[in-house]
C-alpha cells in the first residue's frame, strides 16, 4: 500500500477514475437536494471526471468545474466534449478559488473536502463566492466512519495506492459554517448498504453493514 497526496493520486487515478463508490451513496440524494435549478450558476469544487457537472447541466444549470489534478480535468473536458456540454474547467486549489465575490448560486463540493485537512480557507472561499442565500452542498465520509476501510483508493500497475483522508467531525464543521455565515439546512446519513457490497471484501462487508459511512450536508449562505 502507497500513501499519497490527493493531486497525485488522481493523477494517477485519472484515466481509470469513475466515482462509482460516491455515487452508489449520493444517486437520488445530492442534485434532488437542490431543487429546480434552471438558470443558476453552480461551482462543482472538486469536480473530478465530471459525474456531477453533468447531472447539473442536464437540470439547466449554467456549471463551473474545479480539480487539483490537471490530468482528471484532462479527463472531465474528454467527457464533456463527447456528451456536447459546454462548461469552463479549471484546474485549482479550494484554498484559493480565481472567481469574484459572489458568483455562484449553488456549490457542490462532492467527496472532495475529506482529501483537506484544514478546511477554514476553504469555507472562506466558499462563502465569498456564493450568493446570498446561495446553497452549499457538501458531502463526504461520516465522522464515524473507519477512514482505513473507506477511504479512496485504487491499484494501478499492480501497487494500491490509498489517498490522503480527513475526516471532519460534525463539531469542526459546525464552528466553520457559523463562522463563515452559512447555516445548514439539512442532513443526510447514509449507510453501508447492498449498494456498495460490491467495493468491499465479503468479511469487511458484513462487519460494517448499516454503519454510518456517508454523509451530505446543506447550508445556505445568510442574506445579511
Amino acid at each position: 500500500m502507497v500513501f499519497v497526496k490527493s493531486k497525485k493520486g488522481y493523477d494517477l487515478w485519472a484515466d481509470k477514475y469513475t466515482g462509482i463508490w460516491v455515487e452508489s451513496f449520493e444517486q437520488n440524494h445530492l442534485i434532488e437536494m437542490l431543487g429546480n435549478i434552471k438558470g443558476k450558476t453552480a461551482l462543482d469544487a472538486g469536480c473530478g471526471a465530471g459525474r456531477n457537472i453533468i447531472k447539473l447541466v442536464h437540470k439547466g444549470a449554467k456549471v463551473t468545474g474545479i480539480d487539483i489534478s490537471p490530468k482528471i480535468i484532462f479527463e472531465a473536458q474528454q467527457k464533456l466534449h463527447k456528451k456536447k456540454i459546454d462548461a469552463p474547467l479549471f484546474v485549482g486549489n479550494l484554498t484559493k478559488l480565481q472567481f469574484p465575490n459572489e458568483t455562484f448560486d449553488i456549490i457542490i463540493a462532492s467527496s472532495v473536502l475529506d482529501h483537506i485537512k484544514n478546511l477554514k480557507p476553504v469555507f472562506k472561499e466558499f462563502e465569498r463566492v456564493l450568493k446570498k442565500k446561495g446553497v452549499l452542498l457538501y458531502s463526504g465520509l461520516h465522522p464515524n466512519a473507519d477512514v482505513w476501510l473507506h477511504a479512496a483508493q485504487f491499484t494501478k500497475n499492480n501497487t494500491q495506492y490509498l489517498l490522503e483522508e480527513y475526516p471532519h467531525s460534525f463539531e469542526e464543521i459546525k464552528q466553520l459554517v457559523c463562522k463563515n455565515f452559512l447555516v445548514q439546512t439539512k442532513a443526510i446519513i447514509l449507510r453501508l448498504s447492498n449498494k456498495q457490497r460490491m467495493f468491499y471484501p465479503k468479511r469487511i462487508f458484513e462487519k460494517e453493514r448499516n454503519k454510518p459511512v456517508y454523509m451530505i450536508l446543506k447550508f445556505e449562505k445568510k442574506d445579511l
